[in-house]
């Protein structure tokens, strides 16, 4: 349950919001799919279906170099990621940080991340650590549905044959 697992972890390091964001086909657009917030923050999910990854540049750039983000105040962002500093204040976003959802053959499946909300923070190691490792056991598991499916299309593909060798018999 992703959601539980969001919000264990979201409590955990104190953040005031955790979320799984997932890319479409192409990367050309990116939605959020779950969500965690702490007491008191409203939700932004809704707020972030089908973002067109063009409009993020700097952030998709990032996120396509398998680059952790980390801020530690929104308000620093460099001058290429002004878009991305306008969408983060709208959202009362002080500091974050994302990782990567790397698949085994290396695509960007998404991303994950936390949020401050309430004032800007330095994000430790095993915030870091924590995010990376559930990151990772996400994209494992991913992994393991699409070799599920494949392997069901091969053998929904194989019992004809099959069929046809036992009636040649």
């Amino acid at each position: 349950d992703i959601d539980k697992v969001l919000e264990t972890i979201g409590r955990a390091v104190f953040a005031d919001r955790a979320y799984l964001f997932r890319y479409s086909e192409g990367l050309l657009s990116k939605s959020n799919t779950n969500e965690w917030c702490a007491d008191g923050i409203e939700p932004e999910i809704d707020n972030l279906q089908n973002i067109p990854t063009d409009t993020v540049s700097w952030w998709t750039e990032k996120m396509k170099l398998h680059d952790n983000i980390i801020i530690e105040d929104v308000e620093l962002l460099p001058d290429d990621a002004s878009v991305e500093k306008e969408a983060l204040t709208a959202q009362n976003i002080k500091a974050l940080i994302v990782v990567p959802i790397i698949l085994k053959d290396n695509t960007l499946w998404g991303f994950m991340g936390f949020d401050a909300t309430k004032t800007t923070r330095t994000w430790h190691n095993y915030e870091i650590d924590t995010l990376q490792v559930i990151s990772d056991m996400i994209a494992r598991y991913i992994d393991r549905e699409h070799d599920n499916i494949e392997r069901k299309k091969l053998e929904e593909q194989l019992f004809p044959s099959q069929k046809m060798e036992s009636i040649g018999r």
